[in-house]
């Protein structure tokens, strides 16, 4: 690895690779973020453009972009962990710019708000209500996206627990809503599907494919449709009525005939069972 330089020497005159550029994000380097846009503005401007973007949205989305990176710190650039197969850190970015794209459509046209209810939760749990009930994503896929943008220190059992949350703050009212709007865009997906994504209000009109994206989310589906059909019937179901249908917990033991203690029990030994098989995988 190449060392920063010191002193008068210049920093962006320093040959570095991009897990050299990463190790100073890590360190706080103060110079990393110049670097960083000398050598990628060009390429994010480019991919919103390609998104569809006019020149005038594609440079707003740009310092929506940028604000996001920057966020605590450039929290989501120390995090990464890896580059792509040529030390780039091309694969991930164009992920990162995508979402940050449409979550800029969602804010830019305000067809999106949240539930008062959902903006008291935690920065979490607002993300997994998004990409739960706007983009349609599945538990996997939810758990992929998040580790895009940074939180790599996040599990399975964390996004069922963030899901629990987010369907106990909203009323019977506000989830029929919501999952209406779902099943009316798309088949109701499974707990194990991946989703092609709901257009939410606003969506990128040519999105260039991601195949390392599929191949992560395709794994991602294996491995949780593995573990759910290694379930009991009565625990897979729980679940399915849980966190695909949106039920709550007194609706499920109605509509099955059990205690609501029991109900409780199987749903919490369901997801243990899930998170210890998604764990020795």
């Amino acid at each position: 690895m190449r060392q920063l330089g010191s002193g008068s020497r210049r920093f962006a005159s320093v040959e570095l690779t991009d897990d050299d550029l990463l190790e100073a994000f890590r360190r706080h380097d103060p110079r990393s973020w110049n670097l960083f846009l000398t050598r990628y503005a060009g390429r994010i401007i480019g991919q919103l453009r390609a998104l569809g973007l006019d020149r005038d949205d594609a440079m707003d989305c740009f310092v929506f972009v940028c604000e996001r990176l920057a966020e605590d710190q450039f929290r989501r650039l120390r995090q990464v962990r890896a580059t792509g197969q040529r030390g780039e850190l091309v694969p991930w970015l164009r992920r990162v710019v995508k979402h940050s794209a449409i979550d800029w459509g969602w804010t830019r046209h305000g067809r999106r708000r949240l539930f008062r209810s959902v903006s008291e939760l935690s920065e979490l749990d607002q993300r997994v209500f998004q990409l739960h009930f706007w983009a349609g994503l599945g538990p996997a896929s939810m758990l992929e996206t998040l580790r895009t943008e940074g939180r790599h220190e996040l599990g399975i059992e964390q996004i069922f627990e963030a899901l629990e949350r987010v369907l106990e703050c909203l009323d019977a009212g506000q989830r029929w809503r919501l999952l209406s709007q779902l099943a009316g865009r798309r088949s109701m997906s499974r707990l194990g599907d991946e989703g092609s994504g709901l257009t939410p209000g606003w969506e990128p009109t040519s999105a260039e494919p991601d195949p390392e994206q599929r191949v992560l989310g395709a794994e991602q589906h294996r491995l949780l449709e593995r573990a759910l059909g290694e379930l009991p019937s009565r625990e897979r179901l729980i679940l399915r009525l849980r966190y695909d249908d949106g039920l709550s917990l007194p609706e499920i033991a109605k509509l099955i005939g059990l205690g609501l203690t029991t109900v409780k029990a199987a749903l919490r030994k369901g997801r243990e069972s899930l998170r210890a098989t998604l764990e020795e995988s």
